[in-house]
Formats: structure tokens, C-alpha cells, sequence
């Protein structure tokens, strides 16, 4: 169960930067960064919520699932539970794939080309963009005015 040791890991980075974001005054968590198309810092966690609702629980698992889309959290309580939620995702995600995360896996979708992944890449795909994402939240942040933290794996705290 490596990927569960790894999403562990994911796990901790990001609580690292939810905890940052608790220090951000609201009004920041929802103001456009212009140096990043107009996009928030709420927008960008939702948008990393929806996508491990696409890869994980729409193309993994092949669930039925509301998307967040526009109506992203706007509080740093809402963007937590809508982190909860993913993490119940690849809960079950990890606990289905588990042994089997190389086998090959077939995605019918409606009216285009049917598929094939293997688990590891849809968990490596949902994670690593979770990291870009996360530098890009700490940048905006800069550009408001604050002082990033560490959320790397590997932090020096």
C-alpha cells in the first residue's frame, strides 16, 4: 500500500497549506489575482477538488458525482470539508485499486474513444496537480501581500 503511504504525505503538505490559509483574511481567499487570469485562491483549491472528482471518483472509480464547478467554497472551513471529501475519495479509490494499481483500466465515455489508464497514473495525474496548484496558491498569496510557509513533503519547520 505505497500509494497510501504517498497520499498520506499529499495529505500533510496540504494541511501544511490549510493552515497557512487560516492566516489569509477571507476577503483575500476569494479576491481575483489579476498575474493569474482573474482566479482566486479559493478557486484554485476547488479546481483541485474537481479534479480528483474527475480523475479519481468520475474515471477511476466510474461513479456518477457532482462537480463543485462555480460554486467553489468561499471559506477556509467550506475549502476543509471540501478537502475531506476528496480524501474520503481516494480513501476508497486506494481501498478498491489496492494490489491492483497497475492493471489496466477501461473508461467508456459517452460518444468519444473509450480509454485505458492503470490507476497509478490517474493517482500520480490528481496529485502532482494538486502541487502545481499549491505553488500557485502560495504565489498569489505573495502577490496580496503575505509571506509563504513551507508545504513541501519535506518541510524544515
Amino acid at each position: 500500500m505505497y500509494l497510501k503511504h504517498q497520499y498520506d504525505m499529499v495529505r500533510g503538505s496540504r494541511a501544511a497549506l490549510l493552515n497557512y490559509c487560516v492566516l489569509i483574511q477571507p476577503e483575500h481567499l476569494v479576491q481575483p489575482v489579476d498575474a493569474f487570469a482573474g482566479r482566486s485562491i479559493a478557486y484554485l483549491l476547488g479546481h483541485v477538488a474537481d479534479t480528483y472528482i474527475k480523475w479519481i471518483v468520475a474515471t477511476g472509480l466510474q461513479r456518477t458525482v457532482a462537480y463543485y464547478e462555480d460554486q467553489y467554497p468561499v471559506s477556509i472551513d467550506e475549502i476543509k470539508l471540501m478537502f475531506e471529501r476528496v480524501d474520503d475519495d481516494m480513501s476508497a479509490f486506494l481501498e478498491h485499486f489496492g494490489g491492483r494499481e497497475l492493471s489496466s483500466l477501461r473508461v467508456a465515455r459517452p460518444g468519444e474513444q473509450e480509454l485505458t489508464f492503470i490507476p497509478l497514473l490517474l493517482f500520480t495525474h490528481a496529485t502532482t496537480h494538486e502541487f502545481h496548484h499549491k505553488g500557485q496558491v502560495l504565489s498569489m498569496s505573495r502577490l496580496l501581500g503575505y509571506t509563504p510557509v513551507d508545504t513541501d513533503v519535506i518541510r524544515f519547520e
